[in-house]
This record gives structure tokens, C-alpha cells and sequence, in this order.
């Protein structure tokens, strides 16, 4: 028994002995910031004098030194793949990496003051300028997988849905409500509709959106019925097969090995629209602009759609709707611009969240404009749009 006792002892030692190398490596060598394997900052080295109390200190330590493990990502990704093998679902930070190879994000929850603050800027600039504003709210992905959402937002993307329509109905602005009706449609249709890798719907879904908004603004008699457009208006080109890195999967260190439905849609009379990136009249060419990606090696969804520029004024001389648009949308927008560059005369569309995006009322003014639509997923809220209206 002796005998077994002292085997134990160098085991012991060795296993303490190589504890100890590792602290001091974590120590001693610059600590990491941020783990791609799990999507989140790690723990810093602590500073005693920082600390308020001991045990915070030591709190502080262990959690930097469980972050900062020599070989931690190997492990950590080895265990990764091991559960997604076993048809597990894993969770990477704020990211949900399903068996069945989606991926889902974390929505972020709407305040009503930020609701209130985009409504009090749309009413006020409406009132100044006496052209109509639209507000289309479309849906980001967890909102139409009710059992996803649940677990991983608890309700929180239907509740931003309702929070923006009532506070905007009281503000007496006109909403589409793109949400309820992808809400309506069969699992299988939704599942066509949205890649799984990535936040943002594919052509297939943003035509039916774009067709859904289009229809209703037909109905409320703010277009002609006749500017509507009818499918063989478009030609689609199906590249199912080629590799899509989706903005999601970007975020994963996994492999996640997707085929992903990549259909396209394009105007059969696109040689007739013009494209401009300033107020000059200076035309830029379409393929550097709409579907800019379509040679690369790996497709993704802006190089796909619209190449995402801060400002871009696409003009129709064939449109039947003779209106000058502005749209200030996000990017589920991108997928939904080839569609609307046959309704209208000229669109304008600015993306918000860009410093260089022309001033709100420089375009109204340049430009001659009759309608302003706004384009924005059920869960983007920030202060992107007031800011920008009222600069």
C-alpha cells in the first residue's frame, strides 16, 4: 500500500510541476483579447491594486488564468466539433451554431425611447419638407424560427415588432409590415427564404419582401398598380453549388460546411438603368456595383447584392412610376435594390450608418424628392436614422 502511495507521489508532483509552468506562461506572455472560438472578450490580468478586496483579486486571477490556458482554443475547439458531431447544438459567445447547420445571433432589444426618438424625427421632418415617409419593418431571421427565437430571445423580436408599430401608428406614420406577412408563409417557404449562416435573407426572400412592399403601396394608392412588376420582368440564375461565407459563419472558427440556396434575380431591362455614386453625372458601371462578386471564389451577401455603398442613385428612364425615392434602409435592403430600380424614375439610397453618406436634406434638395421609404430589420434600432435626418 506504501509502495502504491510513493508511485503516486511523482504523478503528483509532475501534474502540480506543470500547473505551475502553465501559470507562469500565462503571466509572463502577452494575454489574448478575444477568442474567435467562442466569440467573446477574454479576462485580463488583474491588477491587485485595482482590486477592491483580496478575494476579488483572486476572483480576477482565476478568471484570467482559465481564459489565457496555453492551448485553450485547441481544446475548446476539439470540443466544439465533438458535440456538433453528435448532433449537439453549441453555443459560441453570443452566436447558436445548430446541429442542422444554422446559425443564429443574439436580437437586440428595442428601448421605446429609441423607437420614440426615430418616430419624433421622421413626424418633424415630414411636417417641414410636406412629402410622405414610409416605414417598412422587415424580418431579421429569429423572428420567423418561432422555437429558436424562443430559446435563444425569449419573445424579444416579436416585442420589438410591436413596440415599433405602436409607437409609430401614434405618431401617425405609415408602416408595411413585411414581418407578418413572412409570418404567415410554411416552415418550408421561410427556410427558402433565409440563408443559414448568415443574418440576412437571400434574393429568393428579398423579391417576395420587395414584391409584398410594392403590392401594398400599390393598394394605398401611392403608386400606379400598373408600375407593379410581374416575373417576367426578371430573369433568375440559380448558383446553388458555389461557396457562400455567410456574415455569421464569418464569425465562427468552426468548419461549418453549408450549401446555402444562392438564387439571383436581375431586371431584364438592366442595360437600361444608370448608376451613380454622387450628385455628378458621372455614370459608374452596373457590374461594379449591383452583384460586383459574381466571379469571386467565395460569394457573400454584400459582393452578391449591392457592394454596400454609402450613396447610390440608380435612375430609370423606362420606370412607369415617375418618382424621385429616397431610401434609407440597412442592409436587407441590398437584396430588395434590383427589384425597386424598376418602379421609379430615380431611386436615392443612403445607408445611415455611414459618415459618408450624403446630408438628409442635401438629397431632398439635389435631388427633387417625392417620397422617402425607410428599410429596416424588426431589431435595428440604435440612433443611426434621427442622427442622420436631423444633422
Amino acid at each position: 500500500m506504501n509502495n502504491k502511495k510513493l508511485y503516486t507521489y511523482p504523478i503528483i508532483a509532475s501534474f502540480m510541476a506543470f500547473i505551475l509552468v502553465v501559470m507562469i506562461i500565462s503571466l509572463f506572455t502577452k494575454p489574448a483579447e478575444y477568442s474567435n472560438k467562442e466569440n467573446r472578450e477574454l479576462a485580463q490580468k488583474p491588477s491587485i491594486f485595482a482590486s477592491t478586496s483580496f478575494d476579488q483579486f483572486t476572483n480576477d486571477m482565476d478568471a484570467f488564468l482559465i481564459d489565457q490556458f496555453p492551448l485553450r482554443n485547441n481544446v475548446i475547439e476539439a470540443q466544439q466539433e465533438t458535440l456538433l458531431s453528435a448532433g449537439e447544438d453549441v453555443v459560441i459567445g453570443d452566436l447558436y451554431v445548430l446541429a442542422d447547420d444554422y446559425i443564429f445571433c443574439h436580437t437586440h432589444v428595442t428601448q421605446s425611447e429609441e423607437v420614440v426618438a426615430r418616430a419624433e424625427a421622421i413626424a418633424a421632418k415630414r411636417e417641414e419638407l410636406g412629402i410622405p415617409f414610409y416605414y417598412n419593418i422587415v424580418p431579421q431571421k429569429n423572428l420567423l424560427f418561432a422555437d429558436i427565437e424562443e430559446m435563444i430571445d425569449a419573445g424579444v423580436d416579436q416585442a420589438d415588432v410591436d413596440l415599433t408599430l405602436s409607437i409609430l401608428e401614434e405618431y401617425n406614420i405609415p408602416v408595411i409590415n413585411t414581418c407578418k406577412y413572412f409570418q404567415s408563409l410554411d416552415m418550408e417557404e421561410i427556410e427558402k427564404s433565409y440563408y443559414k449562416t448568415d443574418y440576412h435573407w437571400n434574393n429568393y426572400g428579398a423579391y417576395n419582401a420587395s414584391e409584398f412592399l410594392i403590392k401594398n403601396l400599390a393598394n394605398q394608392h401611392v403608386i400606379n398598380k400598373t408600375a407593379v412588376p410581374v416575373k417576367e420582368d426578371f430573369v433568375w440564375t440559380d448558383l446553388t453549388g458555389r461557396k457562400y461565407l455567410g456574415d455569421l459563419r464569418k464569425q465562427v472558427s468552426l468548419e461549418v460546411n453549408v450549401e446555402e440556396y444562392l438564387p439571383v434575380y436581375t431586371p431584364v431591362n438592366a442595360a437600361d438603368l444608370k448608376y451613380y455614386t454622387d450628385f455628378s453625372d458621372n455614370e459608374v458601371p452596373r457590374d461594379t456595383i449591383i452583384f460586383a462578386g459574381k466571379d469571386d471564389e467565395v460569394l457573400e451577401y454584400n459582393r452578391l447584392n449591392c457592394d454596400n455603398p454609402s450613396y447610390l442613385r440608380v435612375e430609370n428612364p423606362f420606370a412607369i412610376e415617375d418618382k424621385h425615392v429616397l431610401i434609407i434602409r440597412d442592409s436587407f435592403e441590398c437584396a430588395m435594390r434590383d427589384y425597386l430600380s424598376t418602379i421609379f424614375t430615380e431611386i436615392n439610397v443612403v445607408d445611415p450608418r455611414h459618415s459618408t453618406a450624403p446630408d438628409f436634406d442635401k438629397i431632398i434638395e439635389e435631388r427633387d424628392i417625392d417620397m422617402v421609404l425607410i428599410i429596416y430589420h424588426n431589431s435595428t434600432m440604435g440612433d443611426y436614422i434621427e442622427k442622420y435626418l436631423m444633422k
